[in-house]
Protein backbone atom coordinates (compact mmCIF):
# COMPACT_ATOMS: atom_id res chain seq x y z
CA UNK A 1 0.00 0.00 0.00
CA UNK A 2 1.39 3.41 -1.00
CA UNK A 3 0.99 6.00 1.74
CA UNK A 4 0.03 9.54 0.73
CA UNK A 5 0.92 12.61 2.75
CA UNK A 6 -2.67 12.61 3.98
CA UNK A 7 -2.12 9.14 5.44
CA UNK A 8 0.99 10.33 7.25
CA UNK A 9 -0.86 13.33 8.63
CA UNK A 10 -3.88 11.19 9.49
CA UNK A 11 -1.58 8.99 11.56
CA UNK A 12 -0.43 12.07 13.47
CA UNK A 13 -4.05 13.08 13.98
CA UNK A 14 -4.72 9.62 15.40
CA UNK A 15 -1.94 10.09 17.91
CA UNK A 16 -3.48 13.35 19.15
CA UNK A 17 -7.14 12.40 18.98
CA UNK A 18 -7.65 10.62 22.27
CA UNK A 19 -7.02 12.38 25.53
CA UNK A 20 -9.51 10.48 27.66
CA UNK A 21 -9.53 6.86 28.76
CA UNK A 22 -11.54 4.40 26.69
CA UNK A 23 -14.15 3.99 29.44
CA UNK A 24 -15.25 7.58 28.86
CA UNK A 25 -16.42 6.55 25.39
CA UNK A 26 -17.64 2.98 25.78
CA UNK A 27 -21.42 2.63 25.64
CA UNK A 28 -22.82 0.10 28.08
CA UNK A 29 -26.04 -1.03 29.70
CA UNK A 30 -26.88 -1.52 33.34
CA UNK A 31 -27.86 -5.17 33.40
CA UNK A 32 -25.22 -6.87 31.23
CA UNK A 33 -21.40 -6.52 30.89
CA UNK A 34 -21.56 -5.30 27.30
CA UNK A 35 -19.26 -2.42 26.28
CA UNK A 36 -19.30 -0.87 22.83
CA UNK A 37 -17.07 1.71 21.13
CA UNK A 38 -18.94 3.73 18.52
CA UNK A 39 -17.36 4.29 15.11
CA UNK A 40 -19.63 6.42 12.89
CA UNK A 41 -20.61 4.89 9.54
CA UNK A 42 -19.66 1.43 10.80
CA UNK A 43 -22.94 0.00 12.02
CA UNK A 44 -23.38 2.22 15.06
CA UNK A 45 -27.08 2.89 14.43
CA UNK A 46 -27.84 -0.82 14.48
CA UNK A 47 -25.68 -1.62 17.52
CA UNK A 48 -27.16 1.24 19.52
CA UNK A 49 -30.62 -0.12 18.76
CA UNK A 50 -29.52 -3.55 20.00
CA UNK A 51 -28.25 -2.00 23.24
CA UNK A 52 -31.46 -0.01 23.64
CA UNK A 53 -33.56 -3.14 23.21
CA UNK A 54 -31.45 -5.05 25.76
CA UNK A 55 -31.59 -2.19 28.28
CA UNK A 56 -35.18 -1.04 27.84
CA UNK A 57 -36.84 -4.25 26.70
CA UNK A 58 -38.55 -2.41 23.84
CA UNK A 59 -37.67 -1.38 20.29
CA UNK A 60 -36.76 2.27 19.90
CA UNK A 61 -39.64 3.95 18.10
CA UNK A 62 -37.63 5.63 15.34
CA UNK A 63 -34.58 3.46 14.99
CA UNK A 64 -32.75 5.72 12.56
CA UNK A 65 -32.92 8.52 15.17
CA UNK A 66 -31.40 6.49 18.02
CA UNK A 67 -28.41 8.87 18.08
CA UNK A 68 -30.62 11.43 19.78
CA UNK A 69 -30.38 9.22 22.86
CA UNK A 70 -26.58 9.23 23.05
CA UNK A 71 -26.57 11.26 26.24
CA UNK A 72 -28.93 8.77 27.83
CA UNK A 73 -26.73 5.74 27.20
CA UNK A 74 -24.55 4.74 30.12
CA UNK A 75 -20.78 4.91 29.70
CA UNK A 76 -18.49 2.33 31.24
CA UNK A 77 -16.85 4.95 33.45
CA UNK A 78 -20.21 5.48 35.19
CA UNK A 79 -19.93 1.93 36.50
CA UNK A 80 -16.52 2.62 38.01
CA UNK A 81 -14.71 0.56 35.38
CA UNK A 82 -11.17 1.25 34.20
CA UNK A 83 -9.62 0.46 30.84
CA UNK A 84 -7.76 -2.43 32.48
CA UNK A 85 -11.02 -3.83 33.80
CA UNK A 86 -12.64 -3.74 30.39
CA UNK A 87 -9.57 -5.32 28.74
CA UNK A 88 -10.25 -8.42 30.86
CA UNK A 89 -13.92 -8.63 29.91
CA UNK A 90 -15.45 -10.89 27.29
CA UNK A 91 -18.13 -8.66 25.77
CA UNK A 92 -16.35 -5.39 24.98
CA UNK A 93 -16.21 -4.71 21.25
CA UNK A 94 -16.30 -2.34 18.34
CA UNK A 95 -17.31 -2.72 14.69
CA UNK A 96 -15.18 -1.82 11.69
CA UNK A 97 -15.98 -1.60 8.01
CA UNK A 98 -14.05 -1.72 4.77
CA UNK A 99 -13.07 1.94 4.21
CA UNK A 100 -14.30 2.03 0.61
CA UNK A 101 -17.77 0.94 1.75
CA UNK A 102 -17.67 3.40 4.64
CA UNK A 103 -16.67 6.24 2.31
CA UNK A 104 -19.46 5.37 -0.12
CA UNK A 105 -21.96 5.25 2.74
CA UNK A 106 -20.90 8.72 3.86
CA UNK A 107 -21.53 10.00 0.36
CA UNK A 108 -24.84 8.26 -0.26
CA UNK A 109 -26.16 9.11 3.21
CA UNK A 110 -24.76 12.48 4.25
CA UNK A 111 -23.97 14.12 0.92
CA UNK A 112 -26.55 12.97 -1.64
CA UNK A 113 -29.13 11.14 0.47
CA UNK A 114 -32.06 12.61 2.34
CA UNK A 115 -30.03 12.84 5.52
CA UNK A 116 -27.71 15.44 4.02
CA UNK A 117 -29.86 17.87 6.00
CA UNK A 118 -28.08 16.70 9.13
CA UNK A 119 -24.75 17.53 7.50
CA UNK A 120 -25.57 20.85 5.89
CA UNK A 121 -22.10 22.32 6.38
CA UNK A 122 -20.44 19.35 4.67
CA UNK A 123 -22.72 19.54 1.67
CA UNK A 124 -22.41 23.34 1.47
CA UNK A 125 -18.62 23.07 1.59
CA UNK A 126 -18.61 20.53 -1.23
CA UNK A 127 -20.92 22.75 -3.28
CA UNK A 128 -18.89 25.89 -2.71
CA UNK A 129 -15.35 24.56 -3.03
CA UNK A 130 -15.37 21.15 -4.72
CA UNK A 131 -17.94 21.43 -7.54
CA UNK A 132 -20.39 18.92 -6.07
CA UNK A 133 -23.28 18.10 -8.39
CA UNK A 134 -26.29 17.83 -6.03
CA UNK A 135 -28.48 16.41 -8.78
CA UNK A 136 -26.12 13.67 -9.90
CA UNK A 137 -27.99 10.86 -11.64
CA UNK A 138 -25.40 9.11 -13.79
CA UNK A 139 -22.47 6.86 -12.95
CA UNK A 140 -20.06 9.52 -14.17
CA UNK A 141 -21.66 12.30 -12.12
CA UNK A 142 -21.64 10.26 -8.91
CA UNK A 143 -18.05 9.24 -9.55
CA UNK A 144 -17.03 12.88 -9.99
CA UNK A 145 -18.80 13.73 -6.74
CA UNK A 146 -16.92 10.96 -4.94
CA UNK A 147 -13.61 12.29 -6.20
CA UNK A 148 -14.66 15.71 -4.90
CA UNK A 149 -15.47 14.23 -1.50
CA UNK A 150 -12.11 12.43 -1.46
CA UNK A 151 -10.30 15.70 -2.18
CA UNK A 152 -12.15 17.44 0.63
CA UNK A 153 -11.42 14.68 3.13
CA UNK A 154 -7.75 14.49 2.22
CA UNK A 155 -7.34 18.24 2.72
CA UNK A 156 -9.50 18.27 5.83
CA UNK A 157 -7.47 15.51 7.48
CA UNK A 158 -4.27 17.34 6.62
CA UNK A 159 -5.13 20.81 7.96
CA UNK A 160 -8.80 20.86 8.99
CA UNK A 161 -9.63 22.84 5.88
CA UNK A 162 -13.11 24.39 5.69
CA UNK A 163 -14.62 22.35 8.56
CA UNK A 164 -13.60 20.75 11.85
CA UNK A 165 -12.71 17.09 11.40
CA UNK A 166 -15.67 14.82 12.02
CA UNK A 167 -15.86 11.21 13.16
CA UNK A 168 -17.91 10.30 10.10
CA UNK A 169 -14.86 10.68 7.87
CA UNK A 170 -11.81 10.50 10.14
CA UNK A 171 -10.04 7.12 9.93
CA UNK A 172 -11.57 4.32 11.96
CA UNK A 173 -8.16 3.77 13.53
CA UNK A 174 -8.46 7.28 14.91
CA UNK A 175 -9.84 5.31 17.87
CA UNK A 176 -6.94 2.87 18.07
CA UNK A 177 -5.73 4.07 21.48
CA UNK A 178 -9.16 3.30 22.89
CA UNK A 179 -9.28 -0.05 21.12
CA UNK A 180 -5.84 -0.91 22.51
CA UNK A 181 -6.48 0.32 26.04
CA UNK A 182 -9.65 -1.75 26.40
CA UNK A 183 -8.35 -4.55 24.10
CA UNK A 184 -11.68 -4.59 22.32
CA UNK A 185 -12.96 -7.48 20.28
CA UNK A 186 -13.28 -6.47 16.64
CA UNK A 187 -16.40 -7.31 14.64
CA UNK A 188 -16.96 -6.66 10.93
CA UNK A 189 -19.97 -4.82 9.59
CA UNK A 190 -20.41 -7.09 6.59
CA UNK A 191 -21.04 -10.05 8.94
CA UNK A 192 -22.31 -8.08 11.91
CA UNK A 193 -25.53 -9.97 12.66
CA UNK A 194 -23.84 -13.37 12.85
CA UNK A 195 -20.74 -12.09 14.64
CA UNK A 196 -22.74 -10.11 17.19
CA UNK A 197 -24.93 -13.15 17.82
CA UNK A 198 -21.83 -15.28 18.35
CA UNK A 199 -20.28 -12.75 20.73
CA UNK A 200 -23.32 -12.14 22.91
CA UNK A 201 -25.02 -15.55 22.91
CA UNK A 202 -23.42 -16.67 26.21
CA UNK A 203 -25.16 -13.85 28.10
CA UNK A 204 -28.16 -13.15 25.84
CA UNK A 205 -29.63 -16.52 24.82
CA UNK A 206 -32.23 -14.89 22.57
CA UNK A 207 -29.83 -12.44 20.93
CA UNK A 208 -30.69 -13.86 17.50
CA UNK A 209 -34.33 -12.88 17.99
CA UNK A 210 -33.32 -9.44 19.24
CA UNK A 211 -31.15 -8.85 16.17
CA UNK A 212 -33.83 -10.13 13.80
CA UNK A 213 -36.41 -7.74 15.31
CA UNK A 214 -34.38 -4.65 14.39
CA UNK A 215 -34.00 -2.82 11.12
CA UNK A 216 -30.75 -2.68 9.20
CA UNK A 217 -29.74 0.84 8.22
CA UNK A 218 -28.63 0.63 4.58
CA UNK A 219 -27.89 4.21 3.63
CA UNK A 220 -26.36 3.28 0.26
CA UNK A 221 -29.40 1.41 -1.04
CA UNK A 222 -30.60 4.28 -3.27
CA UNK A 223 -27.46 4.14 -5.45
CA UNK A 224 -27.95 0.79 -7.09
CA UNK A 225 -24.89 1.08 -9.37
CA UNK A 226 -22.33 1.12 -6.59
CA UNK A 227 -19.99 -1.37 -8.25
CA UNK A 228 -19.98 0.57 -11.49
CA UNK A 229 -19.48 3.93 -9.75
CA UNK A 230 -16.57 2.63 -7.67
CA UNK A 231 -14.18 1.79 -10.49
CA UNK A 232 -10.61 0.63 -9.70
CA UNK A 233 -9.10 4.11 -9.97
CA UNK A 234 -11.62 5.57 -7.52
CA UNK A 235 -11.08 2.69 -5.11
CA UNK A 236 -7.35 3.37 -5.20
CA UNK A 237 -8.01 7.06 -4.53
CA UNK A 238 -10.07 6.21 -1.44
CA UNK A 239 -7.52 3.69 -0.18
CA UNK A 240 -4.75 6.24 -0.61
CA UNK A 241 -6.51 8.17 2.17
CA UNK A 242 -7.64 5.21 4.28
CA UNK A 243 -4.82 2.72 3.74
CA UNK A 244 -4.28 2.05 7.44
CA UNK A 245 -7.96 1.22 7.90
CA UNK A 246 -7.89 -1.09 4.88
CA UNK A 247 -4.88 -3.01 6.15
CA UNK A 248 -6.42 -3.47 9.59
CA UNK A 249 -9.77 -4.52 8.09
CA UNK A 250 -8.14 -7.13 5.86
CA UNK A 251 -6.17 -8.58 8.76
CA UNK A 252 -9.31 -8.79 10.91
CA UNK A 253 -11.30 -10.38 8.12
CA UNK A 254 -8.59 -13.00 7.66
CA UNK A 255 -8.68 -13.76 11.36
CA UNK A 256 -12.47 -14.15 11.30
CA UNK A 257 -12.27 -16.48 8.32
CA UNK A 258 -9.83 -18.61 10.29
CA UNK A 259 -11.76 -18.80 13.55
CA UNK A 260 -15.04 -19.69 11.88
CA UNK A 261 -13.45 -22.96 10.80
CA UNK A 262 -12.79 -23.86 14.44
CA UNK A 263 -15.05 -25.87 16.71
CA UNK A 264 -15.04 -23.09 19.33
CA UNK A 265 -15.00 -19.77 17.43
CA UNK A 266 -16.27 -17.74 20.41
CA UNK A 267 -13.04 -18.36 22.32
CA UNK A 268 -11.00 -16.95 19.45
CA UNK A 269 -12.88 -13.79 18.48
CA UNK A 270 -10.09 -11.38 17.48
CA UNK A 271 -9.06 -8.57 19.77
CA UNK A 272 -7.35 -5.35 18.81
CA UNK A 273 -3.98 -6.08 20.41
CA UNK A 274 -3.76 -9.48 18.75
CA UNK A 275 -4.32 -8.04 15.28
CA UNK A 276 -2.02 -5.10 15.95
CA UNK A 277 0.80 -7.40 17.08
CA UNK A 278 0.39 -9.56 14.00
CA UNK A 279 0.53 -6.56 11.66
CA UNK A 280 3.63 -5.21 13.38
CA UNK A 281 5.36 -8.57 13.11
CA UNK A 282 4.97 -8.83 9.35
Amino acid sequence: MRWSRSNEKAAKIIAKAENLNAVHYLFTISNLPIRYLVIPKSGCTFVKNVLWRLEQGTIYENQIRIHKEDRNFLRAMALGLTDKDVAQEDFAFTVIRHPVDRFFSLYSDKVIGERHRSFVRLRDTLLAHYDLDPDASTIEAHRANLYALASFIEENLADERHLPRDGHWTPQLGRKKRMHAANLKILLLNDLSSQLELLLSPIVPDIGEVIASLEKNRSGRALGQKKEILDPALRRRILDIYGLDATFFSATKGRWNEIMRRDDPWAHIPRYRQIDRWLKSR
